[in-house]
């Protein structure tokens, strides 16, 4: 658990970072969520908390500690700041490319769909996108609900409908 010290006047509180807090500041570091309400509750939050996640969680001083913490070890290990690091990989990520082997050669070309992907989470980030909801899967129509003469009669139909489209 990350600590850091907190006066409220002269008094001083040592604050900790929970484990709910750490796992969902991981949860949104790692992209693996499409928004932070689901990286919240991944971590263990209720729907009502997740909810509103940036206005409950992320502000509290335990999340607060932890992003330093986290900070001061990205500077470390990549000599850049978390920001920074998290920006990097995002633009590494639109130049994204994958091994394609085609007989016995091999050679590098581009990943589209993780190309797309960055791309998509990085406009998410941003708020150049707006979430939309999921679409309805298309249903196909049954046709053979009815007789065979009704459908005869439509194919015939449909035959000098076509007919009449190209003359």
């Amino acid at each position: 658990m990350s600590r850091k010290h907190r006066y409220v006047g002269k008094v001083k509180f040592k604050v900790k970072t929970t484990a709910k807090q750490k796992q969902a500041v991981d949860n949104i570091v790692s992209g693996k969520f499409k928004s932070v309400a689901a990286a919240v509750r991944d971590a263990g939050y209720s729907d009502k908390v997740a909810k509103s996640a940036s206005q409950n969680v992320l502000p509290a001083r335990g999340i607060e500690v932890y992003l330093e913490l986290l900070d001061k070890k990205a500077q470390r290990q990549f000599n850049l700041c978390l920001k920074d690091k998290v920006m990097e990989v995002y633009l590494d990520g639109l130049d994204a490319t994958k091994r394609v082997r085609v007989g016995k050669r091999s050679f590098m070309d581009v990943d589209h769909l993780a190309r797309k992907a960055f791309a998509d989470r990085f406009s998410e980030f941003f708020g150049w996108t707006k979430e939309t909801p999921p679409q309805q899967q298309a249903q196909q129509y049954n046709f053979f609900m009815f007789s065979k003469v009704k459908r005869d009669t439509f194919n015939e139909k449909f035959k000098e409908f076509l007919k009449g489209m190209r003359g």
